[in-house]
Formats: C-alpha cells, structure tokens, sequence
C-alpha cells in the first residue's frame, strides 16, 4: 500500500482503509473509511461514502496539512485552512454536505428573522 500512495497510483475500492504520509514514510490512518486515491504534488485526493446517503464525496487537501491534523498536533481548521468547513466536518464525521441536508433539511434558518409563518 505504501508504494501505491507513495507513486501516486490510485489504489483499487477493494484496497484497505489508506493512509497520509507520515514524515518517516509510516502510515496514519484516515477516518470514517475514507481513503486517499490520488497524490498529485503536496495534495492528496480522499474519497469516502457519505454516512448518511451513502454517496461518493470527494475532498482535495493539504498532504502536510492532513498529516498535522491527523497526527493530533493542530485542529482541523489550523491545518487545512483551504478547505470549507462542510468538508473539513466530512473528515471529522465522514457526513457530506448533502447528507447535513438530509439530516436537517434544506432551507437555512436566520437566527435574527423574528417573522413567523403564522404572524407575517
């Protein structure tokens, strides 16, 4: 497995759970059964199945930024700053951004609207 990542070839489904590179060329595990399928220079491509609807995501991340954050060293939004906090929860929970729709519906709710319904 580690030549696979290491050579940015992307693994096959069927491969076990991957992994970011560690400093020494060990493996830290990734969370929530997703997997790394591409490296292309110092940023890594995670695919994982949405808890919640089951469907495919797709994350794009920092290789040095995962493996901060993996390792336990800084949060996730110190270490992967570019990503959006819908993503960055999808590392965390491994619930995608159309799984929190399900979840909670679609339609926002502004906590300074102080309309309802009934009394428009």
């Amino acid at each position: 497995m580690r030549t696979l990542i290491a050579s940015g070839r992307i693994p096959p489904r069927s491969a076990p759970r991957s992994a970011a590179l560690g400093t020494d060329s060990t493996l830290l595990p990734l969370r929530n059964g997703q997997e790394i399928i591409a490296r292309i220079g110092d940023k890594l491509l995670i695919r994982g199945y949405c808890r919640v609807t089951k469907a495919e995501h797709h994350v794009t991340v920092n290789a040095n930024g995962l493996q901060r954050w993996l390792v336990g060293n800084e949060l996730i939004q110190l270490a992967l700053p570019d990503l959006s906090p819908e993503d960055r929860e999808f590392l965390i929970t491994g619930t995608s951004p159309s799984g929190w729709d399900v979840l909670f519906g679609l339609d926002e709710i502004d906590p300074f609207d102080l309309t309802t319904e009934e009394g428009e």
